[in-house]
């Protein structure tokens, strides 16, 4: 039963969101002639439950019947619209089916990401279990930085699978994303067209699939990163194959991954920087006026999503951007106290650059630790020696592999002008910006490595003229897909042996001692001391109530924890 709970689960929640952006695609964007990527589909759903999940928040809990009612509304939306996206386009089914059957032996697993038991899982079950309460952020720094996949997760706690589904999203926003890039290939194979587009999209595909292959350690890093490769792969479209007709569902796609992108991590702001530059490159073809009116409603939703990410970080720490210390408020009843606000900034840049992990810390003093570069000799030794050589001789061999299989003595005699020379500085850019304050390939350097070599190695591939070139994009696809199969074989054959994992017969991963009704230790304590303050405003007040009263009050009927 375990693993048909599952099973099941996993299929209705993936059409269901699908079904969601079916219904968006009709109702806000009258698309009834043109087939939609599924991928873009998916994303679509999600880009528009993120916005729904925000703001439901504020007023109910995504509970179990909230939740069925939503997930069904999707089901049949994807079951109405099923001939619109699928039967005449069969192929598109069928891709669309296969890449998540894939993907699903990836979605088994015993053992999560190591921020799941120490605040996804807690985070998630407070929007499951109530309306939200301002001041989270003093229970658990975790609460701090909030991301939109914990609300799109809240969604999940569904009948009988209850909060199992909670790595969901994750599972999504690869599966799509895969749909996304194989969309693009298949687009220029089938015109025998060797474009840098699709050895980019081949590229981004096997890193993808070779290097982010346990999906159970996604946690919000990883999403985001996978929704980078396509950003930048859409925007390289857009400047070099403008086509006024088709601009609309570019902007449209670019504004979702990016709205989505900074609403998993904040600090993805900086990303913008990409939307001003194309912003400048629209001008010169299209005027501001007819921008606006013909993406109104996208840019509008675009907006939105932006206000209710600061809005939300505002509720838990009172910063519209922790820890950013001239983003933070510290006068309202809930804000984390300025000193907290600035060591905590600090920590965070120490702990990036080596200077603290699990069972270790550095001897050298914080400020100075992380100030010039004091810090590059201890994090070469305890991060890039391992980590950081392992990314980046992957990163190589790929884009070795890809090059290789794409070589040819002879070259075009016309070539393409293309470009992408401004891309490649703003990724550079932001590359550097990652190196100097947080050097950890989880905060954003797996895409900008990638992206630095492989982009110029694609303008390079493109240069060859190719023979064979159907045959040797889906030979390197399916050797993805096994190198993905394998890898994900090998890893559950270890959970097996190690944790006694039984994926048929109890699929779900692990809640136990250590990780499991721990989780709630949090969440409880928050309806507990909830509870006792309803309590103490219909009785008299006691000492026990003035202890409590010191924790939590009322701000506009809302209930918040006040500042540590």
């Amino acid at each position: 039963m375990n693993f048909i709970i599952f099973l099941a689960s996993y299929i209705l929640i993936i059409i269901s969101v699908v079904g969601y952006g079916q219904i968006i695609e009709y109702l806000f964007f009258n698309n009834k002639k043109e087939k939609i990527n599924i991928g873009y589909l998916g994303l679509q759903g999600l880009f528009f439950l993120t916005i729904y999940s925000y703001f439901s928040s504020f007023f109910i809990a995504h509970d179990i019947i909230h939740n069925s009612i939503l997930i069904l509304l999707g089901v049949i939306f994807f079951l109405i619209n099923f001939k619109f996206s699928f039967i005449e386009n069969r192929k598109e089914f069928y891709i669309f089916f296969l890449v998540f059957l894939i993907l699903f032996i990836g979605s088994l697993a015993f053992k999560t990401n190591e921020d799941f038991p120490f605040y996804h899982f807690n985070y998630t079950m407070i929007i499951v279990e109530r309306p939200s309460v301002l001041g989270m952020g003093v229970f658990n720094h975790g609460f701090r930085t909030p991301s939109s996949i914990f609300y799109i997760n809240s969604f999940f706690y569904l009948p009988f699978i209850k909060y199992y589904s909670f790595h969901m999203a994750a599972v999504m926003f690869m599966g799509f994303g895969n749909l996304i890039l194989i969309k693009k290939i298949i687009f220029f194979i089938t015109k025998n067209c060797s474009s840098f587009i699709a050895y980019l999209s081949l590229l981004s595909f096997v890193f993808i699939n070779v290097v982010f292959y346990r999906i159970a350690e996604h946690g919000t890093d990883r999403s985001a990163q996978i929704l980078i490769f396509i950003l930048i792969i859409e925007i390289l479209i857009i400047i070099n194959f403008f086509e006024l007709e088709k601009y609309q569902k570019r902007i449209k796609n670019i504004l979702i991954l990016t709205g989505i992108v900074i609403s998993l991590k904040a600090f993805y702001l900086l990303y913008l920087i990409l939307i001003i530059y194309l912003t400048f490159f629209l001008l010169q073809k299209v005027t501001l006026n007819k921008i606006i009116r013909d993406n109104f409603f996208i840019i509008s939703s675009f907006l939105f999503i932006i206000f209710l990410i600061f809005l939300i970080n505002l509720q838990n720490s009172g910063c519209f951007l922790y820890p950013v210390t001239f983003t933070c408020l510290v006068n309202l009843p809930w804000s984390i106290n300025s000193s907290e606000i600035s060591f905590m900034s600090d920590y965070y840049e120490f702990w990036a650059k080596g200077g603290a992990g699990p069972g270790f810390k550095v001897e050298m003093e914080q400020a100075l630790y992380i100030k010039n570069f004091n810090w590059v000799k201890n994090w070469l030794v305890v991060y890039f020696a391992e980590k950081g050589i392992n990314t980046t001789l992957g990163t190589i061999f790929i884009s070795l592999i890809v090059y290789l299989t794409f070589f040819s003595k002879s070259k075009k005699q016309t070539e393409n002008i293309r470009s992408y020379k401004i891309i490649f500085a703003i990724i550079f850019l932001l590359f550097i910006e990652w190196f100097v304050k947080h050097p950890a390939f989880r905060y954003g350097g797996f895409c900008l490595l990638a992206l630095l070599i492989y982009l110029p190695v694609s303008i390079l591939l493109e240069k060859f003229d190719q023979k064979d070139l159907k045959k040797k994009f889906i030979s390197l696809i399916i050797i993805t897909i096994f190198i993905f199969v394998g890898r994900n074989v090998s890893r559950l054959t270890q959970e097996i042996k190690k944790y006694n994992y039984k994926p048929l017969t109890n699929t779900f991963y692990y809640i136990g001692i250590n990780t499991g009704e721990n989780y709630l230790l949090p969440n409880n304590q928050i309806s507990t001391i909830i509870e006792s303050f309803e309590k103490c405003r219909r009785v008299n007040n006691n000492d026990k109530c003035k202890k409590i009263k010191e924790k939590i009050g009322l701000f506009y009927n809302k209930y918040f924890f006040k500042k540590i």
